[in-house]
């Protein structure tokens, strides 16, 4: 049975590419910057790393703010990774946020969620309709796979992310171009 629970969660957690995504829309370019060039004109963000009890005794939180840190300023080197104690209302806040349970306490299985979530800051009034920018993995594995697997959604997460603000990047230049 612990077996076929293992081989189960593994493949949910590689096979589920699914999740809670808000992004911008590649087939609907006029809106995609409407509702997200906020995401390239404000390059300060407020980082704030959240994880659950479960999530804390498998990668401490300090860990994963380093690995989350380095990851962001590999694929995106333009934002700007802030202390949150600062208070600056001008910053964007962006949050990652590690929720994992364990199955039961005779099998060393975990299941939860990452989400990496950006929102405009409180002092954006350059335009008027912003969506918040939402990324939601689910994740799965054993005690040993865990770790790896963490990493790797962490991985994806920002590879979305740097998909995305330099989508919306190129629709800015090709806005200013037409003009």
């Amino acid at each position: 049975m612990k077996l076929i629970l293992i081989i189960v969660f593994s493949f949910l957690s590689i096979s589920l590419n699914a999740g809670d995504y808000n992004r911008p829309s590649k087939e609907y370019e006029a809106m995609a910057l409407k509702e997200y060039r906020w995401i390239h004109d404000n390059t300060e963000c407020l980082l704030y790393i959240n994880t659950s009890e479960d999530a804390e005794s498998v990668l401490p939180r300090n860990a994963l703010e380093r690995y989350f840190k380095l990851k962001m300023r590999n694929y995106v080197k333009d934002i700007s990774l802030a202390n949150p104690t600062n208070g600056n209302l001008s910053a964007n806040y962006l949050s990652l946020n590690l929720e994992l349970h364990e199955y039961n306490d005779q099998l060393l299985i975990y299941y939860g969620l990452i989400t990496f979530q950006l929102m405009a800051s409180v002092q954006s009034s350059s335009q008027p309709i912003v969506d918040i920018y939402k990324l939601t993995i689910p994740i799965a594995g054993s005690d040993q796979q865990i770790v790896r697997f963490i990493k790797d959604n962490i991985d994806v997460l920002v590879e979305l992310y740097a998909e995305d603000y330099y989508y919306i990047e190129d629709l800015i230049k090709a806005q200013a171009k037409s003009k």
